[in-house]
């Protein structure tokens, strides 16, 4: 028993650590501004046009997600499920919000969203290797290919699209465009 307590003890430092390192590269990609991943569009389009923030607005779409999944396929649900929908976006607002001064060159904003991406990388094996669960928004192209004749890689392309376009839409109504 206590080998299996010790295993589980350590997926969730795994997934835990790799949700902090994915809040952390979002927030740094953020910085550079050289663009984000698109539900992080999303949430951040949306987060403006509501008066949220980012943090907050992607707390509630992960929500709203993880109501699809608890009805469609409740077996992607696990802890990392709920660590991955609440920390994320939180962290990625701290990491913004501490570094909100940054005044950077190119040159170093490139080595800053190197280093990013690599963070990125090594969290999200971390957070997916246990197999605790699945964010939301990965889930969601998950549950849409399944019995469909759709495959995975397409879903995900075009639910990654919808996701730009409505951040796109909600910054440019928010009056960012």
């Amino acid at each position: 028993k206590n080998d299996g307590d010790c295993s589980v003890k350590i997926k969730l430092l795994f997934v835990t650590v790799g949700v902090a390192m994915l809040g952390v590269a979002v927030g740094l990609i953020r910085l550079v501004g050289f663009g984000i991943d698109p539900f992080s569009c999303m949430n951040l389009g949306l987060g403006e046009l509501l008066h949220l923030g980012f943090g907050t607005w992607q707390l509630i779409a992960n929500a709203i997600l993880l109501l699809v999944m608890l009805r469609c396929f409740r077996k992607l649900i696990g802890i990392g499920t709920v660590v991955n929908m609440v920390c994320t976006g939180y962290i990625a607002d701290f990491v913004a919000w501490l570094l909100r001064n940054w005044q950077l060159g190119v040159a170093a904003r490139v080595m800053v969203f190197v280093l990013a991406f690599f963070i990125l990388c090594v969290g999200a094996a971390l957070y997916m290797t246990p197999e605790m669960g699945v964010a939301p928004y990965d889930a969601l192209a998950i549950v849409l290919s399944r019995g469909k004749k759709i495959s995975f890689r397409a879903t995900r392309i075009i639910t990654d699209l919808c996701c730009v376009a409505i951040g796109g839409l909600a910054a440019y109504l928010a009056g960012f465009g």
